[in-house]
């Protein structure tokens, strides 16, 4: 009786109704799936782009700190080329060597002796010296402390020997001056 009744229901009007609803169903649910697909693509889009600008956003924050190191070492350069004179400025080493010997009364004379190491991108080059000198020996400790703290020329004393010599004191020292180019 069930299945009687329920073809009673299934008239020409029911069948059109039931078909529109289907269809309206049918139609819904592919612009849902439509909507969805699309709306998910433009999420993949936005999500790239989102990491695209987070990468551009670090490249600018490191370009920012890349520039103020810059300026930072700009400065520590200027500081250095104080020091560290140029290549070309060693060639008056020696004469500055005799007239710091002459304000301490030391007869000083200095020779570069060995090979020169050339100045790189990490470090800055350097020549070997020797430096011969004869004073009274208070003179001549006055003159290794005064060439120590010297700021127009940076050197590391290697080796420093004193020999009495009856009123006088000779003095050998050893040592690099370091150079840029």
């Amino acid at each position: 009786m069930a299945k009687s009744d329920f073809v009673k229901y299934l008239t020409p009007k029911a069948i059109i109704n039931l078909s529109i609803i289907v269809g309206f169903l049918i139609f819904v649910i592919s612009i849902l799936l439509f909507l969805g697909n699309e709306v998910g693509q433009r999420a993949a889009s936005i999500r790239a782009q989102r990491l695209q600008i987070d990468a551009h956003t670090r490249m600018i924050a490191k370009l920012a700190e890349f520039r103020e190191a810059s300026a930072e070492a700009e400065s520590a350069t200027a500081d250095l080329h104080t020091i560290i004179p140029p290549r070309e400025k060693l060639f008056s080493f020696p004469k500055n060597i005799e007239q710091l010997g002459l304000s301490v009364d030391v007869a000083a004379n200095a020779d570069f002796v060995g090979k020169e190491k050339p100045a790189t991108n990490d470090e800055a080059g350097s020549n070997m010296f020797t430096i011969k000198g004869t004073g009274s020996f208070d003179n001549t400790l006055r003159f290794v402390k005064t060439l120590e703290e010297r700021k127009d020329f940076l050197v590391n004393l290697e080796s420093f020997e004193v020999i009495n010599l009856e009123e006088q004191f000779y003095s050998v020292i050893n040592g690099l001056v370091f150079f840029y180019d």
